[in-house]
């Protein structure tokens, strides 16, 4: 795991050495370790990044299928982490659980970023989302397709996108989304039934 922290504003590269005062994960608690970083211990934030980021990471993965942006998301995730640090609150939640969200709703904004929607709108569109949402519709090129689904509500659009388009099945879906299986059922027959009614006025 990578133990240097570069890119938090205000933070120097800072690597974990046995001969500082940080004692070692065994004996730190995470919770240790959160109230050393509300007090703004950049050693005590590399720690944190170094028991978190492969976590983190592997869930950035799984969730985007995307390799090339995975570092640069762990990047944001642990800037929010930082800055947001004091409003985590231990008695609602696990650090991990409250990092988790921190990740998905970075996700969920890269993908409404504009350049992510430049980026992907020449994607191919899978024959069964094409034959789902065209259905009783005019014919639509594959671009046109993508571009009506990036017009979706997020909450819409990353359930298409991970059924669809990168072949997750719904139950692979809610468990890395922590979504209720019933939730996605219902979220991915609402997008297809928007989905045909954008086509039918295009």
């Amino acid at each position: 795991m990578v133990s240097v922290i570069q890119f938090v504003p205000g933070l120097p590269a800072l690597k974990h050495q046995n001969n500082t005062t940080l004692e070692t994960e065994e004996i730190i608690s995470t919770n240790e370790l959160l109230h050393a970083v509300r007090l703004h211990n950049k050693q005590a934030f590399a720690e944190l990044y170094n028991r978190f980021a492969g976590i983190l990471k592997g869930l950035i993965v799984k969730i985007t299928n995307d390799y090339s942006i995975a570092d640069d998301l762990l990047q944001d995730v642990f800037i929010r982490i930082w800055r947001n640090i004091e409003t985590y609150d231990e008695s609602k939640g696990s650090f991990l659980t409250w990092s988790v969200r921190i990740t998905r709703n970075t996700i969920t904004d890269y993908y409404r970023s504009k350049n992510y929607k430049q980026q992907q709108i020449q994607k191919p569109v899978s024959d069964e989302l094409y034959k789902l949402s065209a259905a009783g519709a005019e014919p639509a090129s594959a671009s046109e397709a993508m571009g009506l689904v990036y017009k979706l509500d997020p909450k819409y659009r990353v359930l298409v996108e991970m059924i669809y388009i990168y072949g997750y099945t719904q139950e692979e879906v809610s468990g890395l989304m922590g979504l209720p299986l019933g939730t996605v059922k219902t979220r991915s027959r609402t997008a297809i039934q928007l989905l045909r009614s954008m086509m039918e006025l295009q």
